[in-house]
Protein backbone atom coordinates (compact mmCIF):
# COMPACT_ATOMS: atom_id res chain seq x y z
CA UNK A 1 0.00 0.00 0.00
CA UNK A 2 1.84 3.32 -1.26
CA UNK A 3 1.82 5.67 2.26
CA UNK A 4 0.34 9.49 1.75
CA UNK A 5 4.27 10.20 2.14
CA UNK A 6 5.46 8.26 -0.35
CA UNK A 7 3.19 10.29 -3.13
CA UNK A 8 6.45 12.58 -3.77
CA UNK A 9 8.31 9.97 -5.18
CA UNK A 10 5.52 9.14 -7.60
CA UNK A 11 4.66 12.22 -8.61
CA UNK A 12 8.25 12.56 -9.09
CA UNK A 13 8.68 10.08 -11.58
CA UNK A 14 5.38 10.81 -13.50
CA UNK A 15 6.85 14.43 -14.01
CA UNK A 16 10.02 13.11 -15.36
CA UNK A 17 8.44 10.69 -17.52
CA UNK A 18 6.24 13.58 -18.97
CA UNK A 19 8.97 15.34 -19.69
CA UNK A 20 10.75 12.20 -21.19
CA UNK A 21 8.26 9.47 -22.21
CA UNK A 22 11.17 7.59 -22.74
CA UNK A 23 12.36 7.83 -18.94
CA UNK A 24 12.09 4.67 -17.72
CA UNK A 25 12.10 3.31 -13.98
CA UNK A 26 15.44 1.89 -14.96
CA UNK A 27 16.99 4.93 -15.64
CA UNK A 28 15.21 6.53 -12.86
CA UNK A 29 16.87 3.99 -10.22
CA UNK A 30 20.29 4.94 -12.16
CA UNK A 31 19.44 8.39 -11.50
CA UNK A 32 19.00 7.86 -7.79
CA UNK A 33 21.16 5.43 -6.75
CA UNK A 34 19.34 2.12 -5.58
CA UNK A 35 17.94 -1.01 -7.57
CA UNK A 36 15.53 -1.18 -10.31
CA UNK A 37 13.61 -3.77 -8.46
CA UNK A 38 14.15 -1.98 -5.23
CA UNK A 39 12.58 1.14 -6.73
CA UNK A 40 9.55 -0.82 -8.47
CA UNK A 41 8.24 -2.50 -5.09
CA UNK A 42 8.49 1.23 -3.13
CA UNK A 43 6.41 2.92 -5.77
CA UNK A 44 3.86 0.06 -5.95
CA UNK A 45 3.94 0.04 -2.46
CA UNK A 46 5.33 -3.69 -1.77
CA UNK A 47 8.12 -2.24 -0.13
CA UNK A 48 8.21 0.75 2.53
CA UNK A 49 10.44 3.63 1.83
CA UNK A 50 12.84 4.23 4.67
CA UNK A 51 14.04 7.52 5.51
CA UNK A 52 17.84 6.65 4.36
CA UNK A 53 16.18 5.37 1.13
CA UNK A 54 14.69 8.77 0.79
CA UNK A 55 17.56 10.91 1.67
CA UNK A 56 19.47 8.83 -0.91
CA UNK A 57 16.77 9.91 -3.43
CA UNK A 58 16.59 13.50 -2.39
CA UNK A 59 19.76 14.20 -2.80
CA UNK A 60 19.74 13.00 -6.13
CA UNK A 61 16.87 14.73 -7.82
CA UNK A 62 16.02 18.28 -8.22
CA UNK A 63 13.84 19.40 -5.64
CA UNK A 64 13.11 22.72 -3.22
CA UNK A 65 15.36 22.50 -0.61
CA UNK A 66 12.89 23.45 2.23
CA UNK A 67 10.70 20.86 0.49
CA UNK A 68 13.45 18.10 1.01
CA UNK A 69 13.88 19.01 4.64
CA UNK A 70 9.75 18.74 5.24
CA UNK A 71 9.88 14.99 3.71
CA UNK A 72 13.15 13.79 5.45
CA UNK A 73 11.27 15.27 8.71
CA UNK A 74 8.28 13.36 8.15
CA UNK A 75 9.95 10.19 7.48
CA UNK A 76 11.81 10.52 10.08
CA UNK A 77 8.56 11.20 12.42
CA UNK A 78 7.07 8.10 11.35
CA UNK A 79 10.13 6.01 11.57
CA UNK A 80 10.11 7.47 15.51
CA UNK A 81 6.39 6.79 15.81
CA UNK A 82 6.55 3.16 14.39
CA UNK A 83 9.75 2.33 16.80
CA UNK A 84 7.66 4.41 19.69
CA UNK A 85 4.62 1.43 18.87
CA UNK A 86 6.40 -1.24 18.56
CA UNK A 87 8.01 -0.23 22.35
CA UNK A 88 4.48 -0.18 23.96
CA UNK A 89 3.53 -3.37 22.27
CA UNK A 90 6.37 -5.61 23.64
CA UNK A 91 5.88 -3.46 26.60
CA UNK A 92 2.52 -4.54 26.98
CA UNK A 93 3.12 -8.24 26.16
CA UNK A 94 6.34 -9.04 28.29
CA UNK A 95 4.40 -6.98 31.22
CA UNK A 96 1.36 -9.22 31.40
CA UNK A 97 2.24 -12.83 30.60
CA UNK A 98 -1.58 -13.81 31.58
CA UNK A 99 -2.64 -12.99 28.23
CA UNK A 100 -4.04 -15.99 26.28
CA UNK A 101 -2.74 -15.83 22.77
Amino acid sequence: MIKEHDEWLIDYFENAKKRNPSFSLRAFAKLVGISPSLLSQILNGNRELTSSIAAKILKKITIEEGLKNEILLTYQRYEKRKKDTLKEIYNIISSDNSLDL
